[in-house]
């Protein structure tokens, strides 16, 4: 039977639209392996080893505090510095639980300009000194500023922590106890609603229509694109960039001390620890997730995060970043630049040639402010 012009124009529309839709089944059920595969191998164990850490962290601190040495002291920095890598991991991971009851701001308040945290600190040790003990159930209804990574890191590293800390009469090691146990319950609450049945990890294996932010995979390999991205950014303009000379190619004029507090983790030297850390997550959500491969760019972003890796090495190896009350090393200071640059190279294969490999965008995140 001869087909008329507009039959013609029929068929090849219907075909077209057939094609098209295969493809998109096909992409989908890609997607849909790709989701599984980010759940079984980057989140579930990221979380695991923040929870196991962080446990280990109270059980060295609960140690320190019944026998105030200064070898117990040292094992509670060094559970301490573990948990800031394993955190540090999922620090970019904005996503399902770590959004609820405002986890993100609890467990790192940074940067804290106002300096909120060591005001109130402060008054918590004086508090507990008068006799009046912090508690497990009332420090979780305290300031944000107080409740975390950075605020025991001030209870673990101040000038005066080494003396209360192995002085059984001191208070401080109560307060940094229960500091502690308040992130591992924040620890083990994400890592069980991340396994939970029907919990988060459910939804992204298995979107509905009836999710409202999962509603297929499409949208669940868009979320990765946008922690990816927005992660990414947070770590070269926040934590890198701000320590860089500017336009005037001039170091920086800030004192010492004030270029520290750039740093997150300067006091307990963990900087390179959380760098590290950031690192590992987005390269974990680029490589091991597999989307870098889909995009026959695996082996090109491999080789640029182990570059990244290697300026973090090369940074661990100069004794002190910044210079006694100066300004940053000028030694650190290249090998921060080319880590930014790597990182922007990185930044950039992602948001351009990934993306529209996948034909999958970053969305917009109003928790990153993006």
């Amino acid at each position: 039977m001869m087909l008329t012009g507009a039959g013609r124009r029929l068929f090849c529309m219907l075909f077209t639209m057939a094609v098209l839709s295969q493809f998109a089944n096909a992409a989908e059920v890609e997607f849909g392996d790709t989701a599984v595969r980010v759940v079984e191998k980057v989140y579930l164990p990221a979380y695991s080893e923040f929870n196991s850490t962080a446990d280990n962290l109270v059980g060295a601190i609960k140690l320190l505090c019944q026998g105030a040495s200064f070898e117990q002291l040292k094992e509670v920095r060094d559970a301490y510095g573990a948990v800031v890598q394993s955190f540090s991991v999922i620090e970019f991971y904005r996503i399902g639980p770590m959004l609820i009851d405002n986890r993100q701001n609890r467990l790192f308040y940074w940067p804290d300009k106002r300096r909120v945290g060591e005001r109130q600190l402060r008054a918590m040790l004086q508090e507990s000194n008068t006799g009046n003990a912090v508690s497990k159930l009332n420090i979780a209804g305290k300031s944000v500023a107080v409740q975390g990574l950075p605020a025991l890191e001030r209870l673990l590293y101040d000038s005066r922590a080494g003396e209360q800390l192995t002085d059984v009469s001191s208070r401080r090691c109560n307060v940094a106890l229960v500091v502690a146990f308040n992130i591992a319950t924040m620890a083990s609450e994400l890592e069980h609603q991340w396994s939970a049945v029907e919990g988060i990890a459910d939804r992204i294996r298995n979107p509905r229509d009836s999710d409202e932010q999962f509603r297929t995979h499409r949208e669940v390999i868009r979320s990765f694109m946008t922690q990816i991205s927005a992660g990414s950014e947070f770590l070269v303009a926040r934590k890198l960039e701000p320590l860089l000379p500017g336009d005037s190619s001039e170091t920086s004029k800030s004192s010492g001390l004030r270029t520290m507090r750039k740093m997150p983790f300067w006091k307990s030297e963990n900087y390179l620890t959380n760098l590290r850390g950031n690192v590992e997550g987005i390269r974990a959500l680029v490589i091991d997730s597999g989307l870098a491969e889909r995009a026959n760019i695996a082996d090109e972003l491999t080789f640029e995060f182990k570059v990244a890796v290697g300026y973090i090495k090369s940074l661990d190896s100069i004794s002190s970043l910044v210079l006694e009350n100066t300004s940053l090393d000028p030694d650190a200071q290249g090998l921060l630049a080319a880590l930014a640059s790597v990182l922007r190279s990185i930044q950039l294969s992602v948001s351009d040639r990934l993306a529209s490999k996948l034909g999958v965008h970053a969305g917009f995140n109003s928790d990153d402010g993006d």
